[in-house]
């Protein structure tokens, strides 16, 4: 599946109105070469560029390709938010269906932020600012993907423990956003702006009464639990050596130094109480870091059905049709929108989830055609007791879209074997 950003000029067309009107949107497509390279499923970002007011230019939603382009007429919906008399009517157009929109200007993927940006510094939109359709590399997109998922939403712990490692890093310099600096290196690693990092680092500035500089007062309680489980107040140091250790174990899992590309970084998807106090203390995130297999059926049934709740919901918020599969078929739920079918494998895990259990079936699945396999991982789900019966609660996302598990990355952990029929007694 390709990668798209399709551009919209709020200045002859109310891009946000349009989005706000209607959840299946029907766009030009006027870079005409590419008319046979867009296909059902495809991913689409909508960028609006700046118009003459202060909302700022950059991506504003995301959703999917229903059908390829044709020719066409502009929908019904979308007719009241022309600002300019329109000259022509039928014209190339493909239909998308919107998953999610900004909503406020703290959701935007900002051009700004872009144009400094280590991966994406590149894109043809910003030095070509002037056409409506931009093919997007995978590795553009990856990035896209992960600035998309995380801007507008709260730090969870997993990330400020990687804000306090770039500011240990830069800890009495100049903070530097350039490529290949901690800031940088971080931001690319939790799936960030840089300005968000250089930003986060501030706060942590701003907390440690080390530094006589101001830094920025933005910290939230999160940051300030990271903090004090570093931070030692009576000898005044900071515990680098056990920081690199976590920063390690949480973001760089395989040792290397370039940002994981095979999925979504962490996003918290704790609720209630636990989401409004910060979640866990940087202490407790060692735990194990494999699937496993729960002891306990009845916590085993707690956890598996939490995963599949955040599942359901997930898709469903992004516009697609939901049908239980786990009992019936080797994958756990069946999302259709429009043409598109989505396959989802769906595993719930207390622990870091860096590896799972799969069945020779899932595997099959997800290495099939004529649909997509996304691999829905919820891990540090978290497990109580009221009245002796376990309640499954929080739990941190990883989405992996267009999931094809290849052989290098399964590990035989268990084989059958037939046993030989008994011989003539001897």
């Amino acid at each position: 599946m390709a990668t798209w950003i399709f551009q919209g000029n709020p200045r002859t067309f109310d891009v946000d109105g349009y989005l706000r009107a209607a959840p299946v949107i029907v766009w030009l497509v006027r870079q005409r070469h590419f008319a046979a390279r867009i296909a059902t499923g495809d991913r689409v970002f909508i960028w609006r560029s700046q118009g003459e007011g202060k909302d700022p230019a950059g991506i504003v939603a995301a959703g999917y390709v229903l059908e390829p382009p044709r020719v066409q007429p502009s929908d019904a919906a979308g007719a009241p938010f022309w600002r300019t008399p329109r000259t022509r009517d039928e014209e190339l157009r493909t239909p998308i269906r919107i998953e999610r929109h900004a909503t406020n200007p703290k959701e935007i993927v900002r051009r700004e932020w872009l144009v400094s940006d280590p991966v994406l510094a590149g894109l043809r939109i910003l030095k070509m600012a002037s056409e409506t359709n931009y093919q997007v590399s995978p590795e553009h997109a990856r990035r896209i993907e992960a600035l998309w998922r995380n801007t507008g939403r709260d730090w969870n712990e997993a990330e400020s423990v990687a804000g306090l490692w770039a500011y240990a890093q830069t800890y009495g310099g100049e903070v530097s956003r350039l490529p290949g600096t901690p800031v940088a290196e971080v931001a690319l690693r939790i799936g960030r702006a840089v300005t968000g990092v250089y930003n986060k680092v501030m706060n942590f500035r701003h907390i440690d009464p080390r530094d006589v500089r101001t830094g920025f007062s933005g910290a939230g309680e999160t940051d300030r639990n990271v903090w004090a489980a570093f931070f030692d107040a009576a000898s005044k140091t900071l515990d680098v050596p056990r920081l690199n250790a976590e920063y390690a174990r949480l973001w760089r899992p395989n040792g290397g130094s370039a940002p994981l590309e095979d999925d979504a970084p962490p996003v918290d998807l704790g609720d209630g109480e636990e989401t409004e106090k910060g979640a866990r203390s940087s202490a407790s995130v060692h735990r194990a870091r494999g699937q496993g297999r729960e002891v306990d059926p009845a916590v085993r049934r707690a956890v598996e059905a939490r995963a599949m709740t955040l599942a359901e919901e997930y898709y469903r918020e992004r516009g697609f049709n939901v049908e239980n599969t786990a009992t019936t078929e080797p994958f756990d739920f069946r999302c259709t929108c429009g043409e598109l079918e989505v396959r989802v494998e769906v595993k719930g895990t207390q622990s870091a989830g860096e590896t799972i259990e799969l069945t020779s079936g899932e595997v099959e699945n997800a290495r099939g055609t004529g649909w997509r396999t996304d691999l829905f991982v919820v891990r540090w789900i978290e497990v109580t007791r009221v009245d002796g019966m376990p309640v499954a609660s929080g739990g941190t996302l990883r989405v992996v879209q267009g999931w094809k598990p290849a052989d290098e990355h399964l590990t035989p952990i268990r084989f059958q074997y037939a046993v030989p029929p008994l011989g003539p007694a001897t």
